[in-house]
């Protein structure tokens, strides 16, 4: 078996290609591969952040950011009109 990304025999894998793992639908392929191909395609989780229109990324940013500052303890109330 080899891994979709690298080409590589999946068995005789090394530690620096980490272990194999299946992707539903693709195949198998190292741990490390698969990472290395989230980042290129800019996929966090389940979103992928390439395909947001511009609102909706601003607003992922605006969320996160929030989500930041209340477990810093920094959270503000902030009044919205």
């Amino acid at each position: 078996m080899r891994c979709i990304f690298c080409d590589n025999d999946i068995l005789k894998s090394s530690s620096r290609l980490g272990h194999p793992v299946t992707l539903q639908g693709r195949g198998i392929a190292h741990s490390v591969c698969t990472e290395e191909d989230l980042v290129v395609r800019r996929i966090f989780g389940s979103i992928h952040i390439g395909d947001l229109n511009d609102s909706d990324l601003h607003e992922l940013k605006d969320l996160v950011v929030s989500e930041i500052n209340a477990r810093q303890g920094l959270n503000e109330e902030v009044e919205l009109f």
